[in-house]
C-alpha cells in the first residue's frame, strides 16, 4: 500500500511539474521564438499580453521596444528618403549649372527647382557684393508675389537678419514656420 501510495505521489507530482514547467516555459519560448523572428525582419511580430505576471510584463515590454524600433526605422527611411531627394536635386542643380551659358540663368533655375522640390513657400538666391558688405537678391521664386519684389534688395552681411546670417556663417538655414519666415523677411526688406 506504502508503494502504491509513493508511486501515485511521485506521479501526480511529475504530472504537476511538468503541467507548472509547460505553464511558465510555454510563453517564453513562444515569445523567443517572436523575437527571432522579429530580429529575421518580420516587423509585425507582436507578443499576446494576456497574463499579469512578469511574463505578461516581458511580453508587454517586448511590444513596446517593437513599436519604438519601427518608429525608429520608419523615421530612419523618412530621413533616407529626404536626404535622397536632396543628392538627386543638388545632382539636377549641377547639370543646370553645367549646361546654362550665365550666372544669373544658374540662379533662376536653381531657385525655381528648389521651390518646387522642396516645396519651400519662398527660395531666394542672394549673391555677396564685391565689397562683402551685402547680399544682393538676384533669384526669388514664390508661389506669392512676393518674389518680384525681392529681386535687386541689398541686406547687409550680420548676424541679426536671415540672409546675413547664411552669408556669414557659410551654411543653409531653413526657417520653418511661416510666422518666422514673414518676421524675418519683414525685418530684412523694410
Amino acid at each position: 500500500f506504502t508503494s502504491l501510495l509513493i508511486t501515485i505521489a511521485i506521479l501526480v507530482a511529475a504530472v504537476l511539474a511538468f503541467i507548472g514547467s509547460r505553464f511558465l516555459t510555454r510563453p517564453l519560448v513562444q515569445l523567443a521564438a517572436k523575437a527571432r523572428r522579429f530580429a529575421n525582419g518580420d516587423w509585425s511580430q507582436r507578443a499576446p499580453v494576456n497574463r499579469a505576471d512578469e511574463i505578461g510584463l516581458l511580453a508587454a515590454s517586448f511590444n513596446n521596444m517593437v513599436e519604438q524600433i519601427s518608429d525608429l526605422y520608419r523615421s530612419m527611411e523618412n530621413r533616407v528618403e529626404q536626404r535622397s531627394q536632396q543628392i538627386r536635386t543638388a545632382s539636377e542643380i549641377g547639370q543646370i549649372a553645367t549646361s546654362s551659358s550665365s550666372r544669373e540663368e544658374i540662379v533662376q533655375k536653381t531657385a525655381s527647382l528648389v521651390l518646387e522640390r522642396f516645396g519651400y513657400p519662398l527660395a531666394a538666391i542672394a549673391l555677396i557684393e564685391e565689397s562683402g558688405l551685402n547680399a544682393v537678391i538676384t533669384a526669388a521664386q514664390s508661389s506669392t508675389p512676393l518674389s518680384k519684389d525681392l529681386l535687386g534688395k541689398r541686406i547687409p552681411i550680420n548676424d541679426s537678419s536671415l540672409v546675413g546670417w547664411v552669408a556669414r556663417h557659410n551654411q543653409a538655414r531653413v526657417v520653418t514656420t511661416a510666422e518666422e519666415t514673414n518676421a524675418q523677411f519683414t525685418s530684412e526688406f523694410q
